[in-house]
């Protein structure tokens, strides 16, 4: 274990800052980690599930027993690469055989509930140690570290929970009908022996494993957290980093052990009594020579994008004389370089780290899907223009509907006529069923009404009030309530009624409907235009025409402008930090690169002040220190002189000011020792001649400078107006690279180097950021989603039109139709009209005075309730319905007993 390859910066941290250093190693190594975590797991829980097929809760007891086992191919891979040597997976499985059968009784045996697993771990899985070593070291752990790792099992296990009941939640939709029937009444089936089924069980069990690959790495993660921690607040591992990397320093600019010591001895007799020490001499020469080999890496490629452009030769609009002939020879056949410019392309698409690649995959994918929508759309739109075919047979509706043949085959030509015979011949509800079924006949064939088979009474009355003639939907909605009494409350109408509704019918199925006249000419134009356009554009005389563009950086030089500045401090034994915002700001003793927009307010500007008289150095880009600007894209300095723009600034009694002129200028600066060269192209100056603290050194006069350096308590401010030269694509200009490790030097001992984000973040670039697996996931959900249910919007399924419904069906569908409409009076018009029917056969007249009390005391009712049910009325309240209707029914079976006497 070498500390100075530690890929983290140690330092005492709380515990949550333990656990959350854990999550954060596992979410940068996760391709790695996951990687050999599926590999893994995918063939053991395929072996399980084989073996337990019949016995899914007992693989789920399995899977959970099991994950001691899962942990240490995840402890493996992160112990690695904390010191800056993640293993290959051809290293992870060849380490495989000796890792699983370490001490396994340990932990799937008299280990496997203790609640510091993920704490305790890797003193087996890393260190090896066993017996009493094993025994000691772990009894130390726990007492500095047992505590939270008991806490951070308790939170993930609720994290576990939430998880598994969101997969829950997601999938029961989708389950099958007699799932759900079972879970509909849990407890009452299992008090009745009835077990439940067993693609619920397998349900249960795939959320819970789903959960466990997801989120089981991090749980290990967490724990390696906290572990590290511990021992770095038990045996000093950042004071032995610090103490190695500046004996690595000291070493390398002296040579001798003795000039070693002298320096570490001076260093320890000095710390805490002053400021920070003169910056050594830096070497101009070994610095240009490293940022050299490191631009020479394939990331800093600087690449050149070749397009080819048609570019139009319009000599023969402005003269018509004969161009003369061109001294080339033009090449005979066809020019194929297109083909080049293909392959080019392709091979561009396909470039980048593969997170890129499938960013590019999935929007393509999306426009693919949009042209492919928009295609479709255009398609039928001109299917629309066509001239309708004649449609052979029947038209699209249904033949059957509530049970009646409704085909204009099954009618006869004069409906309104075979109607009134058959009413004639006193066959009073075939001759309403006949008029009933011609008028849904033409509803559909002609009104083009959308009725299924399915449709009560209820659904055609509402379908017919789309119908853009009232004279048409009054006469169906009369003939609806005449069809419904006649039909349900055996009461037919009058003859007067009955001869109306034949001379009203206003339903001939005679010729359709006009539609309204096809505009093809709207397309067939628009088609014309584009053939135009394009016979215009590949007639006219042109040739193509190679261009270049420089495109630049790509991958991760493009993604991060400090990437070179990264590698080259690493290289001379500085720990590189990228940050974001100056809220919580490391150790003092560090470097910080901040751009202006970090430190956006008064506030944080003492906040950062303050931090720097504690020891820290702070370099202050103001301009062109954001992570966002493409060196050859959208890059410029761009930045502004208000003075409300630079907070910092103004607590320092520094003015920012526009630069005369805006040319480049080459400037030189004196640190100790050496001077620097430097080639700026700032369009900004900063004046500190006003200035609260002593100001170290200045690039040119103290009231027009381009770099400033003022001592802060025991730190340092560096005022940088344009952080250009220290980017990758002029960072090996001049004398940039000698520079950025001057300024670093400035400080002593150097504990970190952070690069700065602006503090204002989106929530997309959050995201992306901590969370890209997530959304890609989520994404896919998307698209398979999206998938299955726009195949809901293509042709209707044809329905079995010889399926016929039960008759007790219809009803009841109906009533409830009805009941949920708020349209209780229609369920009570059948037996009303009964009942006044009933009621005229014995020669009673319901407008006579004495028709209410002869009613009530023949049914034996009180005069109030006969009335109320006579009456009617919208209600809903159902025991005021079911009491009507049940007077309604013993005043309908009182006429069934003989007529009382005369009086």
């Amino acid at each position: 274990m070498k500390l100075e390859h530690i890929s983290a910066v140690l330092r005492p941290r709380s515990d949550a800052e333990a656990v959350d250093l854990g999550l954060a190693m596992v979410r940068r190594h996760a391709a790695g980690v996951y990687k050999g975590w599926f590999l893994f797991l995918l063939p053991l829980w395929g072996l399980l599930t084989l073996v337990l097929s019949d016995y899914p809760q007992i693989l789920v007891l399995v899977v959970w027993w099991l994950k001691p086992l899962y942990d240490r191919v995840t402890l493996f891979y992160l112990g690695r690469a904390l010191f800056g040597a993640a293993p290959s997976l051809k290293e992870q499985l060849r380490e495989w055989p000796r890792l699983l059968t370490r001490r396994l009784g340990l932990s799937l045996l008299w280990g496997r509930l203790s609640s510091s697993r993920s704490f305790t771990m890797p003193v087996v899985v890393l260190e090896g140690l066993t017996g009493k070593l094993y025994q000691s070291r772990t009894s130390i752990l726990n007492k500095h570290g047992g505590a939270a790792a008991f806490g951070f099992m308790q939170v993930f296990l609720l994290l576990e929970l939430a998880v598994i009941i969101g997969l829950w939640a997601g999938l029961s939709p989708l389950l099958p009908e007699d799932i759900t029937e079972w879970l509909s009444h849990p407890a009452l089936n299992l008090q009745r022996d009835i077990p439940p089924p067993s693609g619920l069980l397998w349900a249960l069990a795939a959320c819970y494993m789903m959960a466990v690959a997801l989120l089981e790495p991090f749980y290990a993660g967490g724990g390696f957290g906290l572990y590290i921690n511990s021992r770095t607040h038990l045996e000093g591992w950042d004071v032995d980093l610090a103490f190695r990397q500046l004996g690595s320093r000291l070493s390398a600019k002296t040579g001798t052990s003795s000039s070693h010591a002298a320096g570490i001895l001076a260093l320890i007799l000095t710390f805490g009594l002053a400021g920070p020490s003169a910056a050594p001499a830096a070497d101009k020469q070994e610095a240009a020579q490293q940022i050299k080999e490191i631009l020479a890496h394939p990331d800093f490629t600087e690449h050149v994008e070749k397009t080819k452009t048609w570019e139009p030769d319009w000599s023969w609009l402005k003269s018509k004389k004969p161009a003369p002939p061109t001294t080339s020879p033009e090449p005979a056949g066809w020019d194929w370089g297109w083909l080049q410019g293909v392959a080019d392309a392709v091979k561009k698409f396909f470039s980048g780290d593969w997170k890129e690649i499938a960013f590019r995959l999935i929007w393509a994918t999306a426009l693919a899907a949009l042209l492919f929508w928009l295609g479709r759309l255009v398609w039928r739109a001109l299917r629309l223009h066509r001239p309708a075919a004649p449609r052979p047979g029947r038209g699209p509706g249904p033949r059957v509907v509530m049970g009646m043949e409704v085909t204009p085959e099954s009618l006869p030509p004069d409906v309104p006529t075979a109607a009134w015979l058959a009413w004639q011949a006193g066959d009073t509800a075939g001759a309403v069923r006949l008029l009933y079924r011609g008028s849904l006949a033409w509803l559909m064939e002609q009104g083009t009404v959308p009725i299924r088979e399915s449709d009560t009474e209820g659904d055609c009355l509402r379908h017919a009030g789309a119908l853009p003639d009232a004279a048409r939907r009054a006469y169906f909605s009369d003939l609806t309530h005449t069809w419904l009494a006649t039909a349900y409350g055996k009461t037919p109408p009058e003859d007067a009624g009955m001869r109306a509704l034949c001379d009203r019918w206003p339903f001939a199925l005679t010729a359709p409907m006009d539609p309204s006249p096809a505009r093809a000419a709207a397309p067939g134009l628009t088609l014309l235009m584009v053939v135009g356009a394009s016979l215009f554009l590949t007639g006219c005389k042109g040739q193509w025409k190679e261009k270049e563009k420089e495109i630049g950086h790509l991958g991760e030089a493009k993604k991060n402008p400090w990437l070179a500045a990264t590698r080259l401090l690493e290289k001379n034994g500085y720990p590189v930090l990228v940050q974001r915002g100056v809220l919580d700001l490391p150790d003092p003793d560090s470097v910080l690169m901040v751009p202006a927009d970090a430190i956006s307010s008064a506030a944080l500007a003492r906040h950062v002040i303050d931090w720097t008289r504690r020891g820290g150095h702070v370099i202050y880009v103001a301009a062109g220190g954001e992570h966002y600007h493409h060196d050859w894209g959208s890059y410029g300095s761009g930045g502004s002189s208000r003075p409300e723009m630079h907070p910092l600034l103004a607590e320092l009694g520094v003015r920012i000011m526009d630069k005369a002129g805006g040319a480049a200028t080459a400037d030189s600066v004196r640190i100790g020792e050496t001077e620097f060269n430097l080639s700026l192209a700032e369009d900004l100056r900063f004046d500190v001649s006003g200035a609260t603290g002593p100001v170290g050194f200045v690039a040119g006069s103290s009231r027009d400078t381009p770099l400033a350096s003022m001592e802060s308590g025991n730190g340092r401010i560096t005022l940088l107006a344009d952080g250009h030269a220290f980017r990758n694509r002029w960072i090996d200009d001049d004398d940039h690279a000698a520079l950025l490790l001057a300024l670093t030097a400035q400080t002593g001992q150097v504990y970190s180097v952070s690069f700065i984000k602006a503090g204002r973040v989106s929530l997309w670039d959050m995201l992306w950021e901590y969370a890209w697996t997530a959304l890609l996931a989520a994404g896919f959900l998307l698209a398979f989603w999206l998938w299955s249910v726009l195949l809901l919007f293509g042709p209707m399924r044809a329905l079995n039109r010889r399926q016929e419904r039960r008759f007790a069906t219809h009803l009841e569908e109906s009533g409830a139709f009805l009941w949920k409409e708020h349209l209780t009076d229609a369920l009570l018009e059948a037996p009303r009209q009964a009942v006044l029917s009933a009621a005229r056969r014995q020669g009673l007249r319901p407008g006579d005075r004495w028709f209410t009390s002869l009613l009530a005391t023949r049914a034996g009712l009180p005069p109030e309730r006969v009335d109320s049910a006579l009456q009617g009325g919208t209600t809903h309240d159902a025991r005021l319905l079911t009491r009507q209707l049940a007077d309604l029914q013993t005043l309908l079976h009182s006429f069934d007993l003989p007529r009382l006497p005369a009086a």
